[in-house]
């Protein structure tokens, strides 16, 4: 006896290129949310988070987030919350890049992103595209 398998999501997926203002924008007004089920979102330490950063700052390629549209075109984090708390926590100014002299940051630029934070830059340098 052969079952006929049919996909969880019935809808087409699609890719989109977003700015990190468009996610921050986002996140801030409630249209991306983290859902219960996720696992808790301060997994990171700052060098993970500062090297994330860094990664954004100098328009360097990440992973891809991974979203769930509901009915509402809220969306739900499926993949991404780590990097996303990351985000937030800097547009918010809750999140200091590291200073630290163990970190390898990419030189010469580090000079200009250690130790400060998301104020103390210059924002247009976060419209990169994720």
């Amino acid at each position: 006896m052969t079952e006929s398998f049919s996909p969880l999501v019935k809808d087409t997926t699609k890719a989109q290129s977003e700015t990190i203002e468009t996610v921050v924008s986002r996140l801030k007004n409630g249209r991306i949310y983290i859902p219960d089920y996720q696992r808790d979102a301060e997994q990171w330490n700052s060098r993970k988070k500062s090297i994330f950063i860094e990664s954004l700052l100098n328009n360097l390629t990440i992973p891809a987030f991974f979203f769930c549209e509901d009915e509402n075109r809220n969306y739900e984090v499926v993949d991404g919350q780590q990097r996303l708390n990351t985000i937030w926590q800097f547009a918010d100014d809750n999140f200091t890049i590291s200073n630290d002299s163990n970190i390898e940051y990419i030189a010469p630029q580090s000079a200009l992103y250690g130790g400060k934070k998301f104020s103390q830059l210059n924002q247009s340098r976060l419209t990169k595209h994720i």
